[in-house]
């Protein structure tokens, strides 16, 4: 499940929950459960503010509806 970095390299900036850095892939849904638990861990180093850590989420939970082929609401 672990990307590798040239894998990582490769992805677009739109396959992660956070594109400005780069962080949190999701490139199937086996990636969800572990993008949402690492956001969780860096919110609460503080990483980032709650506003960004809801955008962020909401994020995650739009690239898995992609995945699984639902429309993403605007």
């Amino acid at each position: 499940m672990k990307l590798s970095k040239e894998e990582r390299a490769r992805l677009p900036d739109a396959a992660f929950g956070d594109p400005a850095h780069r962080e949190l892939p999701v490139t199937d849904l086996a990636h969800v459960g572990p993008a949402h638990a690492r956001l969780a861990e860096m919110h609460k180093k503080g990483e980032y503010t709650t506003r960004q850590t809801v955008a962020i989420h909401h994020r995650i939970d739009r690239l898995a509806d992609e995945i699984r082929g639902k429309k993403a609401p605007p």
